[in-house]
């Protein structure tokens, strides 16, 4: 009998180990898997945002214009809204030069810019143009 319950005991004590191995790499397995959903679901959110954002859906900003003549001149002020690069804003119209920029690279509220006019009644427009997209965001007579 003493050689029965010595060898159970054995039998016993060797299976506590592998069920603690076993335990830990169902352990280690199921970890991966979830890190690896995670993962891939973080790369294809980030691929599909890269994807949503081309160059052509581009939006017009909002933002507002203070157009009023000075004497011969029209001084046009950023008066509010979204600020905007200054490389897609133009001025256009019955001016004496052909197009008048804002200086700078960026132009925020309170930038302005003179141009000198052509006669009475002249109409001045701004407008925004990227490669693709173009929008008159405001325009008067003065």
């Amino acid at each position: 009998m003493t050689g029965r319950n010595s060898k159970s005991k054995s039998t016993a004590r060797a299976a506590s180990p592998i069920i603690g191995v076993v335990l830990l790499v169902g352990l280690t397995i199921i970890l991966s898997a979830v890190v690896a959903v995670y993962a891939l679901e973080a790369v294809q959110d980030h691929q599909s945002q890269a994807e949503d954002l081309q160059p052509w859906d581009e939006e017009a900003p909002d933002t507002s214009f203070d157009i009023e003549r000075i004497g011969g001149d029209v001084l046009v002020t950023h008066a509010g809204g979204e600020s905007i690069n200054a490389r897609t804003l133009e001025i256009h119209g019955d001016l004496t030069n052909t197009k008048a920029q804002f200086d700078g690279q960026t132009i925020t509220d309170g930038d302005s810019v003179t141009a000198g006019l052509r006669g009475e009644n002249a109409t001045v427009r701004i407008e925004w143009a990227t490669s693709y997209n173009e929008e008159t965001l405001a325009e008067a007579v003065v």
